[in-house]
């Protein structure tokens, strides 16, 4: 003779219970509580059951109030800190930046100035360059003509016998 199997009621019944107790119905804790049943029943037992519960409404959790109130001061205290110090670090960028521009200023300003002292100089030399040349012509054109002069000179001397002893 066949065995009896669970019944659906059985498996809702123990279900039920488990729940009311704040337990969870698994398909091993129904069939530990029946103490018999087929692991296939109970699991397609419990499958119904569990689709015939109403949804569950879940909650958020609630803090007490006055921790709550007590967290919110932390946060706003740990914002307005935070608020703080970024605008400390803010203002000190600022400063920073300032100051990198200033210098940044004045570094092209003295570029501008070393340029300008650059061009002046280098028109000082071609300017020294063309009077050295011109120099040169002219120690040239003196030299020349200092010879020529000499050579005339030598040439208009009288010529002295070698043997008279006379100068």
């Amino acid at each position: 003779m066949a065995r009896p199997g669970i019944t659906y009621e059985q498996v809702a019944s123990v279900a039920d219970q488990m729940i009311g107790n704040g337990e969870k119905p698994t398909i091993q804790t129904v069939r530990d509580a029946l103490g018999t049943g087929s692991l296939n029943t109970i699991h397609r037992h419990l499958t119904a059951w569990r689709s015939a519960q109403p949804p569950v409404e879940r909650q958020a959790a609630r803090l007490p109030d006055e921790l709550a109130a007590t967290l919110a001061q932390e946060i706003e205290r740990q914002v307005t800190a935070a608020r703080a110090e970024a605008e400390a670090s803010a203002d000190e960028l600022r400063n920073q930046v300032a100051v990198l521009v200033a210098e940044r200023d004045e570094a092209r300003n003295e570029a501008s100035q070393a340029f300008k002292e650059i061009e002046r100089l280098r028109a000082d030399l071609d300017r020294e360059r063309a009077a050295a040349e011109i120099a040169r012509a002219t120690a040239a054109e003196i030299k020349a003509w200092l010879t020529k002069v000499m050579d005339q000179r030598d040439e208009a001397r009288p010529r002295s016998s070698a043997g008279s002893g006379a100068p």
